[in-house]
């Protein structure tokens, strides 16, 4: 049985009731909506966010709409896009007909992602966001992190639980002196058995956002680790941030870590890879947590740093903790013992300054955060410090 209704003069959502009467009475009714006239446009759907130009540009593109947002009749031809960049909240494009738009006015480097607006003129569908890219000017080596600011962190780094389990990393817990006794400033993944699940083996990755690397020369990467039981830790290098593109040069076996000295001291273990550069003027760095859960489903590990830095093949070792006294005093870095140069950068990785004085007058540098990066005879050691 059919039914047409040839009375609607206006477009809009309307609501059909259907049921049967008989002798004893009207049945069940069963309800069926449909939208009926022009509509306006569905939103976007996934839209792609690829960086260019060392990721100082971003290319957004999408799947032109065809579909209204109530399944009513849409004129593709008619639908408008408007593009806003986030966090900064900047309009990148405003009602252009074109489904690609470029973005060139990226001036800093941060984790930035674009929402799409499809409209015409019976309204504007719901902003669909791509995904986050740390786009911007490179960082320089060395490349210090300390996780010592949540915010800026996620400026620098993007964080992915590619399992969809909803436990991946997380900052600075007070986990952290449940079991190592302290508050250490770190990155960390977290498994209780009282959580209560779903348990799945790690896949958690923490990616760079871009790092300048120059050609002839090569780099390893630092990480200063504590675990209360083994866990592997995959090395990834690629000229993009999305952790499928990456090459795995190493898989770590992280050790638990031991008490040392003090018995309240877990001190971290360092672990150094060398990075395979070749070919990749512009790239991104890994961190793959990927151990398989264990039956009592318990684990817990820090990343208290990550150090990206040029590699000395002439025999010098590289280490974090200062091999000498340095502090920061009234304005300047102060040395105490036998170094041949220091250089002083910032986060970024510009090169502030060299010295080869034990006082290094630092008046002429902003407030902020800052890396010493000092050379003696036979080692080399990275401290960083706030002026």
């Amino acid at each position: 049985m059919t039914y047409t209704d040839s009375d609607i003069t206006e477009k809009g959502e309307y609501r059909y009731d259907i049921f049967a009467i008989g002798t004893g009475g009207e049945g069940m009714k069963a309800t069926s909506f449909v939208y009926l006239g022009e509509d306006s446009p569905a939103s976007v759907a996934s839209p792609l966010l690829e960086g260019v130009d060392a990721y100082t540009s971003a290319v957004i593109s999408w799947e032109p709409v065809t579909t209204g947002l109530h399944n009513g009749n849409i004129d593709p031809a008619s639908v408008r896009y408007t593009v806003y960049r986030r966090p900064d909240n900047k309009l990148v494009a405003e009602n252009i007909t074109e489904t690609s738009v470029t973005d060139n006015s990226i001036r800093r480097t941060l984790s930035y992602y674009y929402d799409v607006v499809a409209s015409n003129e019976l309204g504007e569908a719901p902003e669909t966001p791509t995904r986050s890219f740390i786009l911007g000017p490179a960082f320089e080596t060395p490349f210090v992190e300390e996780f010592d600011s949540d915010k800026e962190t996620l400026n620098r780094w993007l964080l992915t639980d590619a399992n969809g389990d909803y436990n991946t990393w997380m900052f600075n817990s007070t986990a952290g002196s449940t079991f190592f006794g302290d508050y250490e400033t770190a990155l960390e993944y977290l498994i209780s058995p009282v959580s209560g699940g779903p348990y799945y083996d790690a896949d958690e990755w923490l990616v760079s956002g871009p790092i300048k690397f120059e050609s002839g020369k090569k780099y390893e990467i630092e990480l200063a680790v504590r675990s209360v039981a083994t866990e592997y830790l995959e090395i990834g290098i690629g000229s993009s941030e999305i952790p499928e593109d990456m090459y795995i040069v190493d898989c770590l076996e992280i050790e638990p870590s031991e008490i040392t000295g003090d018995e309240n001291s877990v001190r971290p273990t360092y672990y150094v890879t060398e990075l395979r550069t070749e070919g990749i003027e512009i790239g991104s760095v890994g961190l793959h947590l990927c151990t398989p859960i264990d039956d009592i489903h318990y684990a817990f590990i820090q990343i208290c740093s990550v150090t990206v830095r040029e590699r000395d093949e002439n025999g010098i070792n590289t280490v974090t903790t200062p091999v000498l006294l340095t502090r920061f005093n009234n304005g300047s870095f102060e040395i105490n013992g036998d170094f041949e140069k220091v250089e002083i950068f910032a986060t970024s990785g510009a090169k502030m300054m060299e010295s080869t004085t034990a006082i290094t007058d630092l008046s002429s540098c902003p407030e902020g955060v800052y890396v010493a990066v000092i050379t003696t005879k036979s080692e080399r050691s990275t401290v960083k410090f706030v002026k």
